[in-house]
């Protein structure tokens, strides 16, 4: 015979307290099965408070007592599993600089500064032998690379129409210019991410380990990705 399937209320699917009425659904399974092969199965419930599909997944996993890591148990599915771990340095490590992006109308055609964050992601198909994607250790370099670019450093574009005045006081010493083909936030995130790919290549890190974005934040409310 086939087996019902009968689901009670849980506190998770709604706040403490709550009285909101709800229905559930009773289901007859239609497949002929023991109890030591049954397969695992997902709750089906509806209630006239239904909180986001997301939400209902995670508490449905929570009940069945499913890890985080779904990775091994869907692994001979058709859905290909990847891992991704991620390198962040912030806004207190020192990357101050100083651009203007000259083509613009607003105050941003002057001269001014961030202390820029960058956040870079890395994406594998299969770990290493220590089960990581990337040796955060071996990112030394990278992180030397961004302090030589941005850190203290005025970033001028290449078709500034003053790019020879700041070429001025780089040479009598006022500023540390760094021209690169185009100044935006943006732009930073664009650079970072041809240079950081490149050094994953050279590392022979790269193809097994791939940069998947790299977020460049200005500060709490202006940001820019790029997307590999």
């Amino acid at each position: 015979m086939g087996c019902w399937l009968v689901l009670r209320p849980a506190s998770i699917w709604s706040p403490a307290g709550s009285s909101s009425p709800r229905s559930f659904r009773v289901r007859r399974c239609t497949t002929r099965c023991s109890r030591s092969s049954r397969r695992p199965w997902r709750l089906s419930f509806s209630q006239s408070r239904r909180r986001p599909i997301s939400d209902r997944t995670a508490a449905n996993d929570a009940l069945l007592g499913l890890t985080v890591r779904k990775s091994q148990h869907h692994a001979k599915g058709d859905a290909r599993v990847r891992f991704r771990s991620t390198k962040t340095y912030g806004h207190d490590i020192g990357l101050s600089c100083c651009f203007r992006q000259w083509r613009s109308p607003s105050h941003c055609r002057f001269l001014h500064g961030y202390a820029l964050a960058v956040h870079l992601e890395f994406e594998a198909d299969d770990l290493d032998a220590r089960s990581w994607v990337m040796d955060f250790g071996s990112l030394k370099p990278v992180r030397q690379w961004l302090e030589q670019t941005f850190d203290h450093k005025t970033l001028v574009a290449a078709d500034d129409p003053l790019l020879s005045e700041m070429r001025a006081m780089d040479e009598v010493g006022l500023i540390q210019l760094v021209v690169l083909p185009h100044v935006s936030c943006e732009a930073f995130a664009e650079h970072i991410y041809s240079w950081v790919r490149g050094w994953l290549a050279q590392q022979n890190l790269s193809p097994r380990i791939r940069l998947a974005e790299v977020h460049v934040r200005e500060h709490g409310a202006n940001a820019a990705k790029v997307l590999a």
